[in-house]
């Protein structure tokens, strides 16, 4: 009880107070915190990379096979011979049926032969993850040096909105 009767506010700590912790060391507690957002970067990697890889892959697969099947950068051969075929009737679809095909076997092995695409997102994710995590907890740090309480609830909308400000907003 404060004074006058009137309880402290739940979610406000008095600032030296630490009483779930116990008596850590600022070298503990740093090594402990980087600790798990290495640890969280590394679930979170692996999820992002595992999305990507299902979403987006397929999608950079198919625009690099726009980008291969025009290697001629685009020079138009003006002296061409008409006897071959008509400018009368497109197939069906629309479009000339031999621009789009392309080769699936050449796309999949210049894409991920030997993984290091995968690879390379996949620890791009870990190291971008595992920043957050550390900036969020530097700011949770903060708000706790502060007085505020952070619960786990509390935690996830911090998260959530920095994944909204990191990742969605730009």
């Amino acid at each position: 009880m404060g004074p006058r009767g009137a309880s402290p506010r739940p979610d406000k700590l008095p600032p030296a107070q630490d009483a779930s912790r116990g008596f850590v060391t600022g070298l503990d507690r740093l090594r402990r915190l980087v600790f798990v957002a290495v640890i969280a970067g590394v679930a979170a990697g692996l999820i992002m990379t595992g999305l990507q890889r299902i979403a987006i892959v397929p999608l950079i697969l198919e625009a690099e096979t726009y980008e291969s099947a025009g290697t001629d950068g685009g020079a138009v051969d003006r002296a061409h011979d008409h006897a071959g075929h008509s400018h009368d009737a497109a197939p069906a679809g629309g479009a000339d049926a031999s621009a789009g095909t392309t080769d699936e076997s050449a796309a999949t092995t210049e894409d991920d032969g030997d993984g290091s695409r995968t690879l390379l997102t996949l620890v791009a994710n870990i190291v971008s993850a595992a920043a957050f995590a550390l900036i969020l907890a530097a700011g949770m740090a903060l708000a706790r040096a502060a007085g505020h309480r952070i619960e786990w609830k509390r935690g996830l909308v911090w998260g959530l909105a920095g994944f909204g400000a990191i990742q969605l907003a730009p």
